[in-house]
């Protein structure tokens, strides 16, 4: 079962230093999708070429964050901690009783952090944040906690580790991270026993991923773990 709690400004902070390989990665380093906070260009670029955490970016990103903020967010957060709890009620049980006959595997003391500046994430092992304006917040939920356990069954398939950019374990298009965002496709988006997710359109977001699902082709494979090899193996993306 899953805990929430409001992310505190030092959580965001250290999401915010989490994804900085999205402003890297991500197509215009200086309109980011993954980050909401306005910081100049001189600090994004502290941030980006950090190679480890550091505490004096953290305290200077908890600064712009505090400044960033105000009373109706705060207030925003309180109420969308209350209403994502209600909605993910509803299909928690039965979304892990999926989870767990699809993989195997099983992940404990998930956290979800309610953001104010980050996007929909995941923090590997067992972290995930869902933003406050969220309007399919349960969705972002199921879809981050795949994600973790994608990651998982990786580390353990592929000797994968997850302190690695996934950007950095690629093949001549595609890299690892591109596999983990498309997984959903398959597994959760055309799911029929998740009907509330099928009309989910992640295209929209992710317009790549017309692509990649025409690279990766059909597979038949009703077996979690034997799928992510063909997918990798059929995008050229290095597993050992």
């Amino acid at each position: 079962m899953i805990k929430f709690k409001i992310a505190s400004f030092e959580d965001e902070a250290k999401f915010i230093f989490w994804l900085r390989g999205s402003l890297k990665n991500m197509e215009g380093v200086r309109n980011n999708p993954c980050i909401f906070l306005n910081l100049d260009n001189k600090f994004l670029d502290e941030i980006i070429n950090s190679k480890k955490i550091n505490k004096e970016i953290i305290k200077k990103i908890i600064e712009e964050a505090k400044r960033q903020s105000n009373e109706e967010i705060e207030k925003k957060l309180n109420l969308k901690l209350k209403k994502i709890k209600r909605e993910w009620k509803k299909i928690e049980k039965e979304y892990f009783l999926i989870l767990k006959n699809l993989t195997g595997i099983e992940i404990k003391n998930i956290i979800c952090y309610i953001t104010r500046f980050t996007i929909g994430s995941y923090f590997y092992p067992n972290k995930i944040a869902v933003n406050y304006k969220s309007d399919v917040g349960a969705y972002v939920i199921a879809e981050e906690i795949f994600h973790l356990y994608y990651w998982k069954i990786c580390e353990k398939l592929f000797k994968i580790k997850l302190s690695m950019n996934p950007f950095d374990i690629k093949g001549k298009k595609w890299n690892a991270w591109h596999v983990s965002e498309v997984m959903p496709e398959y597994f959760l988006i055309n799911n029929k026993k998740l009907k509330i997710f099928n009309k989910i359109d992640r295209i929209i977001s992710y317009p790549w991923l017309v692509e990649i699902k025409k690279d990766i082709g059909e597979i038949k494979s009703d077996n979690f773990k034997d799928f992510i090899i063909k997918v990798h193996k059929r995008l050229h993306i290095p597993i050992h």
